[in-house]
């Protein structure tokens, strides 16, 4: 049998493809074609009709709605063309896991972290995963701050609601969550000694069935202060796709967090960057805006 040809004036799917390879990832560098994020099964022509799906590998792509947009352009632009259809979608991929055993149910891990208490590390790992989740990620939500866990305080879950039948995810704004705090009755003290924390964030990462319901696609885990015990244990349990650094706008903060840096480097997790938080407040009286 000779080969399938387009019908007269219907656009080819070599045209479209040829056509979206114009567009460029500004992260990679590379066009969407030989990058993989749409592929000759990805088109689906009919007459004048073309509908395509370009797959990402983050649904946080900030530049996902300009893909889109260009996509329709392009293909719009095309002779034979009469309507164009243009779906985003994300499939994120998995770190290579390098651990002892990989955490079975998730791709990446993300670290949030500081060598000094008190900058917002929670906060900050608690609006991460609610972005991430936004985009449409399916995101777990790890308490390590095994001896201060303030997640449950931060997503308005009463503290130790869960003492009297164990510790399991609870999904909290579409978040699965786990954090020690679940069991902890208000005001009571975790006193740990540092083979304990290790063992703890152990079991946090294997014991808990992060993918029962469908593999995640990130786990942040918020760390306590300091470069010990819950960081070394997380980096070497688990293959962590990167870190997170948070940071006040002073002196003291600034030089603990290049410690954590370091600490990260020295443990060949990359840093993905550092969140700067608290640095300013907005005047209640005159709206303007007051640096720290």
């Amino acid at each position: 049998m000779g080969e399938k040809r387009p019908e007269d004036g219907q656009v080819s799917k070599e045209a479209v493809l040829a056509a979206l390879s114009r567009i460029q990832d500004p992260d990679l560098h590379r066009d969407i074609v030989s990058l993989g994020f749409v592929k000759d099964e990805d088109v689906a022509i009919c007459g004048g009709n073309v509908k395509v799906t370009i797959t990402l590998t983050t649904p946080a792509c900030p530049v996902r709605e300009q893909m889109k947009r260009q996509a329709e352009e392009l293909l719009l632009s095309l002779p034979g063309v009469e309507h164009a259809e243009v779906e985003m979608q994300a499939e994120v991929r998995a770190t290579r896991q390098r651990g002892p055993r990989p955490v079975e149910g998730v791709r990446n891990i993300i670290a949030v972290a500081s060598n000094k208490g008190g900058v917002g590390k929670s906060t900050i790992a608690v609006n991460l995963a609610l972005a991430l989740r936004r985009f449409g990620a399916r995101v777990g939500l790890l308490d390590a701050d095994l001896t201060g866990p303030n997640i449950p305080t931060m997503l308005g879950l009463p503290a130790g609601f869960q003492a009297d039948r164990g510790l399991a995810i609870v999904e909290r704004y579409g978040l699965k969550v786990v954090s020690l705090g679940f069991l902890l009755k208000p005001g009571t003290a975790v006193i740990w000694r540092g083979p304990m924390i290790g063992t703890g964030v152990r079991q946090l990462l294997h014991d808990v069935p992060w993918g029962e319901e469908g593999e995640l696609d990130y786990l942040v885990v918020d760390l306590p202060p300091g470069t010990s015990d819950a960081s070394m244990s997380l980096a070497q349990e688990a293959s962590v796709t990167g870190v997170v650094i948070v940071t006040a706008p002073n002196a003291v903060s600034i030089e603990d967090s290049l410690k954590a840096v370091s600490m990260f480097e020295r443990l060949n997790v990359p840093v993905f960057g550092v969140v700067e938080n608290m640095s300013y407040f907005v005047c209640p009286h005159c709206g303007g805006r007051v640096d720290i």
